[in-house]
């Protein structure tokens, strides 16, 4: 089966009044050959408005899809730390924070609108960043940590801006990738409650 580009039906023997049906009988042949070729390229079955086609190589033809399936799947949510002493103790000086959802149009976390110390990440990969998060050089450096295996995923680290006593939050390794869905925490390790938190917003991406 292929599409039928470079077998055309001529119209030479169709253009007049006086042609030969007999003469225009393969053309007439070839025209049905192609428009049934033409249908067994499509598989289209009820279709829904905005539907596209794409081409499928394992079926060799030209599949319906919504429109909502193909293009960028990148996915992101807002999330903040909690004011105040909002933390659980995990051990020692490790605590998990509260977090705080501030936008999470595709629901890729399972944050509640009160905030949770754990939270599930399903399978894939991801990119925190830090949305200019200043605090001072004595905070803590965050983590997020899977809880699910008790393994480190990524580490933080604010770095000093100059001789200011300000530092800005940094990922060194940004990018992780979840095998399968993951509990997870954000943690800081630090004697001093006030230097177990800091302000503003985190993104996270999910490719």
């Amino acid at each position: 089966m292929a599409w039928p580009s470079g077998t055309k039906a001529s119209t030479a023997n169709v253009d007049a009044g006086t042609d030969s049906i007999t003469s225009a009988r393969a053309d007439i042949k070839q025209n049905f050959d192609n428009v049934n070729d033409i249908i067994d390229h499509l598989n289209i079955s009820s279709p829904s408005d905005g539907d596209l086609l794409q081409y499928s190589n394992s079926s060799g033809k030209w599949e319906q899809i919504a429109s909502t399936s193909i293009g960028s799947q990148t996915k992101f949510a807002v999330f903040n730390l909690a004011t105040g002493a909002n933390e659980e103790n995990v051990a020692g000086n490790i605590y998990r924070r509260l977090l705080t959802i501030q936008l999470d149009p595709n629901n890729i976390t399972d944050i509640d609108s009160t905030g949770d110390f754990t939270f599930n990440l399903t399978a894939g990969t991801y990119i925190v960043m830090p949305m200019n998060i200043i605090a001072d050089d004595t905070v803590a450096s965050p983590s997020l940590h899977n809880d699910t295996d008790d393994a480190l995923i990524i580490n933080g680290n604010f770095d000093e801006i100059g001789n200011s006593g300000q530092s800005l939050l940094e990922f060194t390794t940004p990018g992780f990738t979840l095998a399968g869905t993951k509990s997870c925490s954000w943690r800081m390790n630090a004697a001093v409650s006030g230097d177990r938190f800091y302000g503003g917003s985190h993104l996270l991406i999910k490719l």
